[in-house]
């Protein structure tokens, strides 16, 4: 057994309780409460935070980060759940069926595991790093394509991306070289994308912390590579992440 495979548990638990409660209110909780330039926020992201992390601190005495909390933050040398109680908040809001719950434990900024429930397919990824990454208890793996020609990648534009004309440009510059681009709308889903061979790569600038940190344990369980640094906005990162075989970004 793992030395994390109780806390694994513990994330496969929240998450699962997460659905349950979801599908219970799947029409409720679709009402709009906040509408500010490009953010949305919607009753299930508030409901679905504040019972989730009830439930966390009952079975844990770990720091808790989640998109819903202001204050919250990553405690450097120790263990820290990171939340994100719906990704793809827009895409449930308008039946785009890509959204999901992720669940990470870090320590400091170190990934340790990942949980992330696809609520749409029913789908549940989870890996802990140095012990695989699974898809309903069925191990995955990254893709073996090592040609940018050959390969798709993932992407978003996140609620603090510029528009300004150069960043457009620098983002087309850095893009124009992949076979395929797929943006998704759940930055969660993507990288659990990544981590089963469905696309080769990712990346993203000023992505916040609670989007990625689940899928980011599960690719590297998954045998990929992922490299993150801090951005001056609190919470954020910039993320590029390949399949192992395609060299990354840096």
């Amino acid at each position: 057994m793992h030395k994390y495979s109780n806390y694994l548990d513990i994330a496969l638990g929240i998450v699962n309780e997460g659905k349950i409660i979801f599908d219970e209110n799947y029409l409720a909780y679709n009402q709009i409460e906040k509408n500010v330039g490009r953010e949305v926020k919607i009753r299930a992201d508030r409901e679905l935070n504040n019972i989730l992390i009830e439930k966390l601190y009952k079975q844990s005495s770990f720091n808790i980060v989640s998109e819903e909390d202001d204050k919250s933050i990553i405690l450097e040398d120790k263990y820290n759940w990171i939340l994100d109680p719906l990704d793809g908040s827009l895409n449930y809001m308008r039946g785009i069926p890509m959204y999901c719950i992720s669940l990470a434990l870090w320590k400091g900024f170190e990934p340790l595991l990942g949980v992330i429930y696809d609520l749409s397919n029913n789908d549940i990824y989870h890996g802990i790093i140095g012990d695989g990454a699974f898809k309903n208890n069925m191990k995955i793996m990254v893709s073996k394509i090592s040609s940018f020609s050959d390969a798709v990648l993932c992407t978003g534009f996140p609620v603090n991306f510029s528009y300004s004309e150069d960043k457009i440009i620098e983002f087309a510059d850095n893009v124009k070289k992949y076979k395929k681009i797929r943006l998704f709308g759940s930055a969660a889903l993507s990288l659990s994308f990544l981590a089963s061979g469905k696309v080769d790569a990712y990346t993203e600038e000023k992505i916040m912390v609670w989007d990625v940190a689940a899928g980011i344990a599960i690719v590297k369980a998954a045998g990929g590579n992922v490299l993150f640094t801090k951005r001056d906005v609190k919470n954020s990162l910039v993320v590029s992440a390949t399949n192992g075989s395609l060299p990354i970004n840096t």
